[in-house]
């Protein structure tokens, strides 16, 4: 960057030179921005070269940059919590390198956890939470200062009259503690530059006080944890970890983070999920799908529009035809075995998906697993779900298609063929007739 300034300053005399010059700085400020981004995508270099190479392209603009710098960091801090030890590292080399400009950014978050409290933006204070307390891990935040932090948001806690929603996280924390505090799921790229990382100073947090209630307030409300699968349902491959281990808490909140990222591009959402970092140690598949079926069925609405998780689905199974959808038909049949006891409202939603789905993939499914819902009453949850489904099918394709595919023993839950009743038959008739007429007395 100094060389091209250089030989840009050699011709400071032409008018087009002055039109570059106006635009270059938002030239490098969109770049900056670019490789922050990018920075832990798939890459033909190591992640831990490429952290290294931007910490010094970083360093090298800090002085007429840093603003920008730290706005970006911050950002992706809040909005990319996916890459949340990618961007700590990050911090932690620039730390190391500037121990101002360090100083400076752990301000610029503390600023930023205070505003998203204050305008209850709960989910994108706990990823801020999360952002410094792995700053410790990086030497960039000293360890007692995180403890006194999150001693003030106890002490919240310990108020009268609060109900507590805790269980579930504590046995996680002591099923944790009784693993000797072993997670193998996060990734880490600090652990490469801990030579370095250890020998930056580390800063103190400002004071932080939880913001007080205010009677316009909107707390998050507690949400029910959605299980599909448990160690059993994928006997080959790595083994899934179990309901009350932490590691499962962590790799459905980063796969979550991905979906709330990327949800607006199906293409780049489907490629981000199956690029998730430590996927050979896990039953990826089955991650995936229990977290897109528990978002799609959360009450009162699902956090995006139900069409959405349908295309996702479907990308999915494009780019992992050899083994993803056999992870779908399987989470469907046991949809399917569990319908007597599933919401009114989320069975809605399963049948618009399931149509939906078989839509584009012909229509296939082993329809005489299902066989068992022919001797139900038909006002009963099962064969209520396959006469529904049907109609949803035809309704994207036409009635033959749908006899075509269905065993001739589920002819009671197909849908009649639609008559179509023209309006204005009978008029067009006595009209032909008169014209007809007409025609005959103009001949004669």
């Amino acid at each position: 960057m100094s060389r091209r300034r250089h030989s840009d300053e050699g011709d400071a005399g032409s008018q087009p030179h002055k039109r570059r010059r106006t635009s270059e700085p938002i030239e490098i400020e969109d770049r900056l921005e670019s490789l922050i981004c990018r920075v832990g995508e798939k890459s033909t270099s190591s992640l831990e070269s490429n952290l290294e190479g931007l910490a010094g392209v970083l360093e090298a603009d800090l002085p007429n940059y840093k603003g920008k710098i730290l706005r970006i960091l911050c950002a992706v801090a809040r909005l990319l919590p996916e890459k949340l030890t990618v961007y700590t590292t990050l911090v932690g080399l620039l730390n190391a390198r500037n121990y101002n400009f360090g100083g400076e950014f752990v301000e610029a978050m503390i600023r930023q956890l205070k505003e998203t409290l204050k305008s209850n933006l709960y989910s994108e204070a706990v990823y801020l939470v999360r952002f410094l307390s792995d700053l410790v891990n990086c030497h960039v935040i000293a360890a007692p200062s995180m403890v006194a932090m999150f001693e003030n948001f106890v002490s919240v806690t310990q108020e009268e009259d609060i109900p507590q929603y805790l269980d579930c996280l504590w046995a996680q924390v002591q099923k944790l503690k009784k693993d000797r505090w072993q997670e193998r799921h996060i990734l880490r790229p600090y652990i490469a530059f801990d030579s370095v990382l250890c020998e930056a100073l580390q800063h103190n947090l400002p004071p932080f006080t939880p913001p007080a209630h205010s009677d316009d307030a909107v707390y998050p409300m507690p949400h029910v944890v959605f299980r599909m699968f448990d160690y059993t349902d994928a006997p080959e491959g790595p083994v899934m970890p179990g309901s009350h281990s932490v590691e499962r808490f962590v790799i459905e909140e980063n796969l979550r983070c991905i979906i709330k990222s990327h949800w607006r591009e199906r293409k780049t959402c489907a490629a981000q999920l199956l690029s998730y970092p430590g996927k050979n140690k896990i039953p990826l598949n089955y991650h995936i799908v229990e977290v897109i079926f528990g978002e799609l069925f959360q009450l009162p609405s699902p956090p995006h529009i139900d069409v959405m998780y349908t295309a996702l689905l479907i990308e999915l199974c494009k780019l992992q035809p050899g083994s993803l959808p056999q992870v779908l038909a399987q989470a469907t049949e046991m949809m399917y075995m569990r319908l007597d006891t599933m919401n009114t409202t989320c069975i809605d939603r399963l049948i618009n998906w399931f149509s939906h789905h078989l839509s584009n993939f012909q229509f296939r499914w082993s329809w005489d697993d299902w066989a068992d819902c022919l001797t139900q009453d038909i006002e009963k949850p099962k064969p209520k779900f396959v006469k529904e489904v049907l109609e949803k099918c035809m309704r994207l394709s036409y009635h033959q298609r749908i006899v075509d595919i269905v065993p001739q023993s589920f002819s009671a839950l197909i849908p009649a063929n639609p008559v179509c009743s023209y309006k204005y038959e009978e008029e067009t008739e006595s009209v032909l007739y008169y014209i007809s007429v007409w025609f005959d007395d103009t001949a004669v």
